[in-house]
């Protein structure tokens, strides 16, 4: 069932960063190491988070990098670690960016063991998908799509395919991602936090 919270009085930009003057000094710290980084979608939804009544971390740098995830929270009395996908995650066609291996080659977000949530930020909300829910979406249409052209990887995005299979490697990279539109896992959206 989705679960929808529309606050009174929205909280836009930094605020938190303000706004801590009762939380730890820890946290303000790794808020500035997010905001130095460019993570403003981030420290965004802890913020809405935060002003929603939830209790909030943000990861350690290599949680982020080895656990992939950015937030770590209670929700539904559950220990929920959230992947926070921003607005430039979200392609102007309606596509999002699904990655499968990371710049090293290694498991990409999707395959975490450790993240349980995918947020990703819309216009006037972050929505709230498990990542447990989108891997066999996820799974079937590169299957699907492969069924029909074949296996093998795109390195040129500007031809991108949905669920086709796109790596850098000609640029040093051992990334794997793929782009699916977001009407094909609307479905799974879980909560919707509302800026």
């Amino acid at each position: 069932m989705k679960k929808t919270i529309k606050p009174a009085n929205p909280i836009t930009g930094l605020d938190i960063v303000k706004k801590l003057g009762q939380e730890s000094d820890a946290l303000k710290l790794k808020i500035n190491k997010f905001l130095e980084k460019g993570k403003e979608s981030e420290i965004h939804l802890l913020n809405l988070l935060i002003r929603d009544g939830f209790n909030c971390d943000l990861s350690a740098e290599w949680q982020d990098y080895s656990e992939h995830w950015d937030i770590i929270t209670m929700i539904d009395k559950t220990l929920t670690r959230i992947d926070v996908k921003g607005l430039k995650q979200l392609t102007a066609d309606g596509r999002t960016w699904i990655e499968l291996k990371n710049v090293n080659g290694d498991i990409g977000w999707l395959y975490a063991s450790k993240l349980h949530t995918i947020a990703f930020e819309r216009n006037n909300s972050f929505v709230f998908v498990r990542r447990t829910d989108l891997i066999p979406i996820v799974e079937e249409g590169i299957k699907r799509y492969e069924e029909i052209n074949g296996h093998g990887l795109c390195f040129d995005k500007n031809v991108l395919e949905d669920y086709q299979r796109y790596s850098r490697v000609n640029f040093g990279r051992s990334d794997e991602v793929i782009k699916i539109p977001f009407s094909d896992f609307e479905h799974i959206i879980y909560k919707t936090i509302y800026k």
